[in-house]
């Protein structure tokens, strides 16, 4: 419904739920407001759940809005408020509890002329959340804040492009009595140089330190953490059709526990990525071939460490997606994904590691997708093995993971969207695991949605 610049939408329906081996069944209404030319930015939204175990609820108000300030400087705000009142259930047993969620958000974003080559934002963000466990065993309330506040330091000119930003975050946790407190800050710096309209290559960095506390005395889960990360990435065009993409990733990461009862836990991880694409791009043909090394290595390095902790995992990956486009309108899609992979014990100093399982898996799936009596149809197979194998030590070896699994998978979909759509999918793989058995995975959704227009 829309009236004097506002649009009002409703809807009401049937609900039903079984858990626990008890069944229920109620109504569910939803109502939403949008302010419209009334009231910019202004939107609203709720619903309601009438049980027979009680009433849920929930509703939330939204404002988002653009002020212009002295010359080029504009001000973006948004807040929202929320509220809601569940039923909770109660683990390993029938009993159901009260849960009370609060949530109050505000965000503020501050930024220079767009037509200078100097640019600064200024970003702020406020969020508070309470959320009130009640039940006959007692009460209790879990609360959480958080402020973040950064800086960006644009620059480009030409062909050229940076950007610098830092910021300092505040944060502060109360779960069951408990409470942490934390200090995030961080810099950055990105750098964008521009080859051609579709060549470019950018390197960013970014260093951020993390401090954990807490104000009583004997929890020993204070710690700081001292965090290193950049990323190259590039692209280049070799034809219309066909380009090529690289990227490189490193994440360094230091942790340190502050008081000595937990400092064997105190630890180097250190995290590597190569990856390279191959997109094709052309009327009847759409492909993209990845590849990617990923290695992890996680050292303890505080003695008296267990060395034995220090681990290590490799990962080689390829997979490919097409699609061929038919006459008619319809399509294929081919997804395959090949990964090899292994993880063992970590011999940082000498560089060494210790096999503990290695293995492989392989997913091959083909849908052929066509339009037909306002449908889309889908329907294809889904295949997937892995296979894994334990060392033992002295080269000895024995079977470790097998996992063989197959099925159709279908989807069909109306290819109207107001005022009724609705859309079908699902899969039903027939599993077979070397250590479980044999079983059947089903997994279908259905979706079906009126919209009304009542103008």
């Amino acid at each position: 419904m829309r009236g004097r610049g506002f649009e009002l939408t409703g809807a009401a329906g049937p609900v039903y739920e079984t858990r626990g081996g008890g069944s229920r069944s109620g109504l569910r209404c939803n109502l939403d407001i949008d302010g419209g030319e009334l009231i910019r930015g202004l939107r609203g939204e709720g619903w309601f759940e009438n049980l027979p175990s009680g009433n849920d609820f929930s509703w939330s108000v939204a404002y988002r809005g653009e002020h212009g300030l002295i010359g080029e400087a504009v001000d973006r705000l948004s807040a929202r408020i929320s509220h809601s009142r569940q039923r909770e259930f109660a683990f390993g047993g029938g009993r159901l509890d009260r849960r009370i969620d609060e949530d109050i958000q505000l965000t503020n974003r501050l930024t220079s002329g767009a037509s200078s080559p100097l640019r600064l934002a200024w970003n702020s963000e406020f969020r508070r959340r309470r959320s009130s466990h009640r039940s006959p065993l007692g009460s209790y309330d879990d609360r959480e804040f958080n402020w973040r506040n950064g800086l960006e330091v644009d620059w480009g000119t030409g062909s050229f492009a940076t950007r610098l930003s830092g910021g300092i975050d505040l944060q502060e946790q109360q779960y069951a009595g408990g409470l942490t407190q934390g200090r995030h800050t961080r810099l950055g710096l990105t750098v964008w140089f521009y080859g051609s309209s579709s060549d470019t290559l950018s390197l960013t960095t970014a260093t951020t330190k993390y401090r954990f506390d807490t104000p009583d005395k004997a929890d020993y889960n204070d710690r700081d953490e001292l965090r290193y990360k950049v990323e190259l990435l590039g692209r280049w065009m070799i034809t219309p059709r066909f380009s090529f993409r690289a990227d490189f990733a490193a994440d360094l990461r230091h942790l340190v526990y502050i008081y000595r009862p937990r400092s064997g836990e105190n630890r180097r991880e250190r995290s590597f990525r190569l990856g390279a694409a191959l997109p094709w791009n052309d009327v009847n043909l759409v492909n993209v071939a990845r590849f990617t090394v990923t290695s992890r290595y996680t050292d303890y390095d505080f003695p008296p460490a267990d060395e034995s902790l220090s681990r290590v995992y490799r990962a080689f990956s390829a997979a490919d997606s097409m699609r061929v486009n038919l006459p008619g309108g319809g399509y294929v899609k081919i997804s395959s994904a090949l990964v090899l992979d292994d993880h063992g014990r970590l011999r940082w100093e000498d560089w060494i590691e210790d096999i503990s399982e290695d293995g492989y898996s392989f997913t091959l799936a083909v849908a052929p997708v066509y339009e037909w009596k306002g449908c889309r149809w889908g329907f294809g197979w889904s295949w997937h093995r892995r296979e894994t194998r334990l060392h033992l030590g002295d080269g000895r070896t024995e079977p470790g993971e097998s996992i063989l699994s197959s099925g159709p998978v279908f989807s069909v979909a109306s290819l109207r969207k107001r005022p009724f759509h609705a859309e079908l999918t699902g899969r039903v793989l027939e599993v077979s695991d070397r250590l479980r058995g044999s079983y059947r995975l089903p997994d279908v959704t259905c979706s079906l949605v009126w919209s009304p227009d009542l103008r």
